[in-house]
């Protein structure tokens, strides 16, 4: 990671020199935030307190999947990183992802916005599956599995809303992308539901946790799916509304246009009283 990163700066620095947008300061400090959120996610004593507490397994996966991946992404790091590493490595990566390579057409169907989306609402409902759960939380090793494949999943899902990352294929008219992003929502918010309103103890391993510390089982469960379902509507509906907001990007029409005769008594008059105008007058 280390040397990633070296080259993610490398290639920053070349472009902040010569003047580039992408050379901008806020690209590093958002890569910063997005491994800072990913190493209080993965690394004790966040990671340990998720095997005790509900509701901190929940903030784990709104860390890796609803924060970390999007400001990854918002970092734009391929193309930083490829002016960051030597014109002959260069030359190797671009021709790996050419469409016409046995490795770019691999890259494109695994990257697909269709494989992408499935993948990410596995993950989630994975993530909550209470088998799934109960079964993870007895070892260590796979809770690190289970968390790093949401991770994973975050990253290929993020990279089509963000649109940072490779351009493989046409670009998809922006509704499609809108359904892409608000479409994850809807298991999410069923997930986050289901877990708050729960009358039964849904987590075994959490349930038997609870018993020893005195804690009340349901009131982790009702804070553990209020943060999923809140903070997923949250991100989800406002990566829709930043994607609308690219039509208007893309049409000139960022800031409100004032027009100071839209409500004059021309236009608001009803038709056939035209002459009170005039009576007026």
């Amino acid at each position: 990671y280390g040397g990633a990163g070296w080259v993610y700066l490398r290639g920053w620095h070349r472009l902040h020199r010569a003047g580039a947008p992408l050379g901008s300061p806020i690209r590093p400090l958002l890569l910063l935030g997005s491994t800072a959120l990913v190493l209080v996610a993965f690394f004790p004593p966040f990671y340990e307190g998720s095997h005790q507490v509900l509701y901190l397994r929940a903030i784990q996966k709104i860390l890796v999947a609803m924060l970390a991946a999007p400001l990854f992404w918002l970092a734009t790091p391929v193309h930083i990183s490829l002016r960051g590493l030597p014109y002959r490595w260069r030359r190797f990566f671009i021709h790996a992802i050419r469409a016409d390579t046995r490795s770019g057409s691999m890259i494109r169907i695994g990257s697909a916005m269709g494989t992408t989306w499935l993948l990410y609402v596995a993950a989630i409902v994975i993530w909550h599956d209470s088998k799934v759960v109960n079964w993870t939380m007895a070892g260590t090793n796979r809770h690190f599995l289970t968390l790093t494949f949401m991770f994973a999943a975050a990253l290929l899902y993020w990279v089509h809303i963000v649109g940072t990352g490779l351009r493989l294929r046409y670009a998809l008219p922006v509704w499609v992308i809108f359904a892409y992003a608000v479409g994850v929502e809807i298991p999410n918010m069923t997930a986050g539901i289901t877990i708050a309103y729960s009358s039964i103890p849904l987590y075994a391993h959490y349930t038997a946790i609870a018993k020893i510390t005195g804690a009340d089982i349901f009131d982790a469960q009702v804070l553990a799916g209020g943060l999923v379902w809140f903070m997923g509507s949250i991100v989800f509906f406002f990566s829709a509304v930043m994607v609308v907001n690219r039509i208007f990007v893309r049409h000139g029409s960022t800031t409100p246009q004032y027009h100071p005769e839209w409500d004059s008594e021309e236009r608001m008059i009803a038709p056939g009283l035209e002459h009170r105008l005039n009576e007026k007058r």
